[in-house]
């Protein structure tokens, strides 16, 4: 993604004046309307878990949801994985700039591809859904997860030797699935017709669409109960109100540029040869900028990270920082006093064709690791010693049981994380990138969908990291 094009997704759009709209709201209407928002994000996410019968999405969670105004600005973000919590709204943008003219009640568009769509990887699907009020278009949801095959080389779509992106799967740029409320059974064919074990991708497909369904139901109660004025003007304020207490917070830091860096072993092509990132924060008054221009270019593998991942990444792990009594509150506001930086074609920003599969579980977690080391310069007293490195393995085969295929995305939370001043790291919280949002798995699960026996699962015998505070163990 050229800087021309980051400029335009990332400027700041235009929204109700809040100080307009800080006179016409009461405060408990405020906190009722805000709160109603977290409400449905988490209602969507449950629905996702509840549904889909993937173990990547209903038992690790690898999920995402929430909800941005008409034009792109980000509404609520609750809890979920850095690489794909903040960066929903580039594909917001993205189908606004291709379809403003061409969206209707009912429509559900689908994206996965990183370059036309701004996915964080070919295995997370999107479906974004708008919302209509009286004729125009007031929000937009999104539901997405990582599904079990793209139809790629070889299952699950992660493999480190492909020749370019196209060898991760089929790469759906953004397009209706769903049109005034009734699918395009053509275009569902073809995308189900290109991934194998269909028919469990087509499930979890439903589930992500039934959570944009809920979205739409709730967010029509919420406007119906309260009006369009009154919601809207509830959002402006608590965007204003969260850029002035992020922006507080920066004012505390010392000022000056600040270093960090993070590798990987290999890009998984080229073996032994390290990729590393390489941030500068710089704190200059109340603003935080993260410059990843120093990073290494892109390379042959599949570890390649793209714009928009990489800046949603960088926003999580400079929101570490900030004050933790924030943490339900980050929405558009947040990201107005924070600028990344990230040239196209390094490791962090790569361009076209370069693959991208593993990218979030490999230079994602070198990203937040590198922000972190550059932000426990500037406050050491928030600084947090290094997580366990992702821990995972994609098994296939013929499950014997059925005759068919079985793919098991081994990814574990099954690292330690680091200790910060006054508390011990917790265990099993997998790795850094996903900020402990991917979960154990339930053994009992294991057993039935896979032909495996677990014989155990134990920690480590003095596998936490020594000192005051000690690291969780693994």
């Amino acid at each position: 993604m050229d800087q021309t094009l980051i400029d335009k997704l990332t400027r700041p759009l235009r929204s109700r004046t809040p100080v307009k709209a800080a006179r016409e709201v009461d405060p408990l209407t405020l906190s009722t309307v805000w709160h109603g928002l977290q409400r449905i994000c988490r209602e969507m996410r449950r629905v996702i878990e509840r549904t889909s019968q993937s173990y990547l999405i209903s038992q690790l969670k690898d999920i995402s949801v929430g909800i941005w105004d008409g034009e792109g600005h980000t509404v609520a973000i609750p809890v979920g994985l850095a690489t794909q919590f903040v960066g929903g709204k580039f594909s917001v943008r993205y189908i606004l700039n291709e379809y403003r003219n061409n969206v209707y009640p009912g429509d559900i568009f689908l994206a996965n591809d990183p370059y036309n769509g701004y996915s964080c990887h070919p295995p997370d699907w999107g479906f974004f859904r708008p919302i209509f009020h009286q004729g125009k278009v007031a929000f937009w949801t999104l539901a997405r997860a990582h599904v079990e095959d793209t139809g790629a080389a070889f299952p699950g779509a992660y493999f480190s030797d492909p020749y370019d992106i196209h060898s991760e799967g089929i790469l759906i740029p953004g397009v209706k699935v769903v049109e005034k409320g009734k699918e395009q059974r053509d275009i569902l064919r073809l995308i189900w017709n290109n991934v194998r074990l269909a028919e469990g991708v087509k499930i979890d497909c439903y589930a992500m669409i039934a959570a944009t369904e809920v979205a739409h139901n709730r967010l029509t109660e919420l406007v119906g109960r309260y009006g369009i004025k009154t919601v809207m003007n509830c959002i402006a304020v608590m965007q204003q109100r969260t850029e002035r207490a992020v922006r507080a917070c920066i004012k505390e830091m010392k000022d000056g540029t600040y270093y960090g860096e993070s590798s990987t072993d290999d890009d998984g092509y080229e073996l032994d040869v390290p990729v590393t990132v390489r941030c500068e924060a710089t704190i200059k008054g109340d603003e935080l900028t993260i410059d990843f221009s120093k990073s290494d270019k892109q390379r042959r593998g599949f570890i390649n990270s793209s714009y928009p991942s990489t800046y949603s990444i960088a926003v999580a792990g400079a929101i570490l920082f900030l004050d933790p009594a924030l943490a339900d509150y980050h929405n558009e506001g947040t990201m107005r006093a924070l600028d990344i930086i990230a040239p196209e074609g390094l490791v962090v920003n790569a361009k076209y064709p370069a693959p991208m599969g593993g990218a979030p579980v490999n230079v994602g977690h070198n990203i937040i690791e590198a922000v972190m080391m550059a932000m426990s310069e500037a406050l050491p007293g928030r600084a947090a010693a290094g997580w366990g490195r992702r821990y995972g393995q994609y098994i296939y085969g013929t499950n014997p049981r059925t005759g068919g295929l079985y793919i098991m995305p081994g990814y574990h939370a099954e690292g330690g994380a680091g200790a910060v001043a006054g508390y011990d790291g917790y265990q099993g919280a997998a790795s850094i990138g996903t900020l402990g949002e991917i979960s154990r798995p339930n053994t009992e699960d294991v057993e039935i969908k896979y032909p495996w026996k677990v014989i155990s699962r134990e920690f480590r015998m003095d596998s936490s990291g020594a000192g005051k505070w000690r690291g969780g163990p693994g």
